[in-house]
């Protein structure tokens, strides 16, 4: 003779913040690939932002101004268009960095009417960050890379070459 088990109760209380894992929360309702490059990309920033405090230096080099400062690094100075064709970040939110770098005296500005045509410059300020940034982003790279093996941070970047590429 067989029992027959209760049936599951119609309405479930909603799950608490307790009963949801992180884990689970990821791979049920938010399993997509967004998700994870948003994550990878907020514990990097957070990886960062906590040796930028350990320096001393977190009120400088604040979330997404080392994607526009390394492009002046390189060069010096670029024009706002340049800079948002080499960092893929909209003319709009690069005006607002921009702005906060000015009055950071990390980055000079001259306008132009042209907004795009607008000459960005590193400060001696900004040019004296470049070796911290440099340390702080090889401190974090090396952190991710302890968790992966070569082959896999190879693969990583390729794949996420690929995948920006398809979002622009």
């Amino acid at each position: 003779m067989t029992t027959q088990s209760a049936p599951p109760p119609t309405s479930a209380a909603p799950p608490t913040r307790e009963r949801i894992s992180r884990r689970s929360l990821a791979s049920r309702e938010l399993g997509y690939t967004g998700f994870y490059l948003g994550r990878a990309y907020h514990a990097f920033a957070g990886c960062l932002a906590d040796a930028a405090a350990e320096m001393g230096v977190a009120d400088l080099l604040k979330r997404g101004r080392g994607m526009l400062l390394y492009p002046l690094f390189a060069r010096g100075e670029l024009r706002l268009g340049e800079l948002a064709a080499a960092t893929g970040v909209p003319l709009e939110q690069l005006h607002r960095t921009t702005a906060e770098l000015v009055d950071d005296g990390l980055v000079e500005c001259e306008p132009d009417p042209d907004p795009e045509r607008s000459m960005v410059r590193l400060t001696a300020h900004g040019r004296a960050l470049e070796s911290m940034c440099r340390r702080l982003h090889a401190a974090a790279n090396h952190r991710l890379a302890s968790r992966l093996t070569a082959a896999e941070s190879d693969q990583l970047r390729r794949l996420l070459a690929r995948a920006i590429g398809g979002l622009r």
